[in-house]
């Protein structure tokens, strides 16, 4: 397996495992995520995620097929009066392809960005993930990742 930085001609495979993902996502929680359109339509939000400050997405290739990626950006703590000024890396995804899950690919790739995390001075990673994704919260766990708030909402309606 070879994981490296985004390419432009990764753009069709990312594009497929962003449409798998976010396909997941629309059946799952269709409130807030809208149903995918035509595999490739967001290109440009990945391509632009990948090259702005403190951007970047990996991906992961099997026999020079994309079967995974993860995007993530190094931020700075707000300058606050009440929080500690660190940085930190938010993983915004990580994404392997259905036929090649629970095969390392995921933990490969989330051991990739602790080592740019660190390298671009992160202390620590954060992320979010829905509820309703119960194996992806399980990977995170066995990574080490705990709960340190949880993210609330109700409906107006």
């Amino acid at each position: 397996m070879e994981i490296r930085y985004l390419r432009d001609s990764d753009r069709i495979g990312l594009c497929n495992l962003s449409h798998q993902i976010n396909k997941e996502h629309f059946e799952n929680e269709p409130k807030y995520f809208c149903n995918p359109g035509k595999e490739g339509a967001d290109w440009e939000f990945w391509k632009a995620s990948h090259e702005k400050e403190g951007g970047f997405i990996l991906v992961a290739l099997l026999n020079n097929e994309i079967v995974g990626f993860v995007a993530a950006e190094l931020t700075a703590m707000p300058n606050l009066p009440f929080l500690n000024p660190i940085k930190r890396c938010r993983i915004a995804t990580i994404v392997v392809s259905r036929e090649h899950q629970r095969k390392g690919i995921g933990t490969a790739l989330y051991k990739d960005v602790c080592k740019l995390a660190k390298e671009g001075g992160a202390v620590d990673l954060n992320l979010e993930v829905f509820t309703f994704n119960s194996p992806a919260i399980a990977f995170y766990e066995r990574l080490g990742f705990r709960n340190n708030s949880n993210r609330m909402s109700k409906s107006l309606d």
